[in-house]
């Protein structure tokens, strides 16, 4: 009897203490951010998730310290959730090294989560630190965690290039310096990225593509050459973090002569007569330079004639060849010295008289319209005026204005239009004469173009009765031709159903 109530003992005290265990929580934690940059501060938070069992009522934060037992990062402010409160401890007036806080309340439950955030400085040492966390539930059960933050570089924000020279000779080679720097201009000691360098000269030798080193420490110099005359410029760009820059510009001069070129060739002078050469020098990037002073001149001693520099004055007549000497490189040229040219000159009376010729110039813009328009006044009369691009190209918004009434006479339709090169557009122009007008009006319409072309027109405007009565004239031709169209048409259709009527016997 004695056995089977120990028995009974045993395993109630083995299910009280199973439920105990059960009853007991687990927890896990998230941090955001991980990483921050030195010496920055950053708003974290601190999310705490009941896994398993009793609802969590206290939360503990160890912020991490150094041998010195002070606190890495620097607390500046806690904030807590709802129903929650918050306390701290902290030694020496020191920022604080722990974190708690605590509710009243059920606290987290069973598959619930809370945030809780605080701002931390981080040390302006990079690293990575390790942070302990404690939460309790309601039976005063813990669960004791940790993680990790870590304090970084800024990342990189911007390029420096020195030692780019002002001035260098084609094929010549300099040396720049290249700094990686973060957004407070901090050189970037810890920069592993990849940069990429391209320049304004096309035959330039740039260094290849080049992944920084911790080694470096933000920091390295790198060779160029530039190889075509004129301002020069590399860029270096890293396309990953988003960042460029281009140097100052570089004056590229030609570098040393390897030959060299005359002119004019084959030209033709008369005896007595003077010409001037040129010279070019060509380095082996083939840039130019004028070495026309310097180079030393000749021609054939048959040839006679006198040098003044670079002009030559012919004497005998032939073809002769002229040299050029620049620093050992030669070139020669042809050169034919003729008779001189005599211009027979009639007698005077036998002179013909010229005529000057006028020079005809195509204007580049046209109007055409009536010279003369009739309106009665109170009343309104529209014409045609049409515009004619002459030019080899096409013209744009061109505008028709008026000078010489009222411009709230006039309405213009369209307002603005386009012309194709070789072509012309029309214009609408109605003309409206309030009644208490009766003088005669010289008007001037005037055409103008975004490009800067105008034309002008005059016409006389006749403020009176209009002709009256049907009158064939240019302008309404057309219409006289539709309607004796439509009068004969209707004449034939009468003679049609009278002649086909059945006779009467």
């Amino acid at each position: 009897m004695k056995k089977v109530n120990a028995l009974l003992i045993a395993t109630l005290i083995f299910s009280i203490t199973a439920t105990l265990v059960l009853a007991s929580h687990t927890s896990s934690i998230s941090v955001t951010p991980d990483k921050w940059g030195i010496g920055k501060e950053a708003d974290v938070t601190l999310t705490i998730s009941n896994t398993a069992g009793d609802g969590i009522v206290k939360v503990e934060l160890l912020i991490p310290e150094n041998i010195d037992d002070e606190p890495i990062y620097i607390i500046e402010e806690i904030t807590t959730p709802g129903g929650w409160k918050y306390d701290y401890a902290n030694r020496l007036d020191l920022s604080p090294y722990k974190i708690i806080w605590w509710t009243t309340s059920i606290g987290i439950s069973e598959g619930e989560s809370l945030n809780f955030g605080f701002t931390a400085k981080a040390p302006d040492t990079k690293g990575e630190y390790e942070w302990s966390w404690k939460t309790t539930d309601t039976n005063n059960v813990s669960y004791t965690r940790t993680f990790k933050t870590e304090a970084t570089l800024a990342p990189a924000h911007h390029f420096i290039i020195t030692n780019e020279p002002e001035t260098i000779k084609a094929d010549e080679t300099f040396t720049i310096g290249v700094s990686v720097r973060d957004a407070t201009d901090k050189v970037k000691t810890d920069y592993t990225g990849t940069v990429k360098f391209t320049s304004t000269d096309g035959k330039a030798i740039l260094p290849e593509d080049y992944t920084f080193k911790i080694g470096d420490a933000g920091f390295k110099k790198f060779s160029i050459k530039y190889r075509s005359a004129g301002n020069q410029t590399v860029t270096i760009n890293d396309a990953t973090a988003g960042i460029s820059e281009t140097s100052d510009k570089t004056s590229v001069n030609p570098g040393k002569a390897v030959s060299i070129k005359i002119s004019p060739d084959g030209y033709t002078v008369s005896s007595g007569n003077s010409i001037e050469f040129a010279g070019m020098a060509l380095d082996k990037f083939d840039n130019q330079f004028d070495v026309t002073e310097e180079i030393l001149w000749d021609i054939d001693d048959e040839a006679g004639g006198d040098w003044t520099d670079n002009e030559y004055t012919a004497e005998i007549e032939g073809v002769w060849t002229v040299t050029g000497t620049y620093t050992g490189l030669v070139d020669g040229t042809i050169l034919n010295v003729g008779p001189v040219i005599i211009t027979p000159t009639l007698p005077e009376e036998e002179i013909p008289e010229e005529i000057p010729e006028i020079p005809t110039e195509i204007e580049s813009l046209t109007i055409t319209s009536l010279d003369t328009i009739t309106i009665a006044p109170g009343s309104n009369d529209t014409m045609v005026l049409s515009v004619d691009n002459n030019e080899e190209t096409r013209v744009t918004e061109v505008t028709v204005s008026v000078e010489g009434i009222p411009s709230d006479w006039i309405e213009v339709f369209p307002s603005t239009v386009d012309i194709e090169e070789k072509s012309s557009r029309s214009f609408l122009i109605t003309i409206s004469v309030p009644e208490n007008e009766t003088e005669t009006k010289e008007i001037t319409f005037a055409v103008n173009t975004a490009e800067g072309l105008t034309a002008s027109k005059d016409i006389t405007l006749n403020i009176g009765v209009p002709i009256t009565g049907f009158a064939i004239t240019v302008e309404n031709l057309l219409p006289a031709g539709i309607i004796l169209i439509a009068v004969a048409a209707i004449i034939l259709s009468i003679w049609k159903v009278w002649f086909s009527k059945p006779k009467k016997t």
